[in-house]
């Protein structure tokens, strides 16, 4: 008798891709409000830092966010340290940006 257990089959094709543009930004500052603040340790010896919590849809495309903060949405969760702020690109992406002490 045979008795088969996994099959299993692959397939290379060409397909177009899909067109994507981004959305526009928004010029408005972000407002979102946070859904809790957490105590979260980012270095060692520092202590516990308040940490607000935002959903990661509120940010909008050209948005702006400052760390410390926690942005959470369904499938993922992305801390931003302190001297880190993140914003949202007409993709969707988030790009985190290094900011030195004294600088803006």
């Amino acid at each position: 008798a045979v008795q088969l257990v996994s099959y299993r089959v692959s397939a290379v094709g060409q397909i177009e891709k899909p067109g994507m543009s981004p959305r526009p930004l928004c010029g408005e500052p972000f407002a979102g409000e946070p859904s809790e603040i957490r105590q979260v340790m980012f270095q060692r010896g520092e202590g516990r830092v308040p940490t607000p919590v935002y959903e990661r849809g509120a940010l909008r495309p050209g948005q702006r966010v400052e760390g410390p903060c926690i942005l959470e949405q369904m499938d993922t969760t992305t801390v931003i340290p302190p001297e880190w702020s993140a914003r949202a690109d007409g993709y969707g992406n988030l790009v985190l940006d290094y900011r030195k002490e004294g600088q803006q």
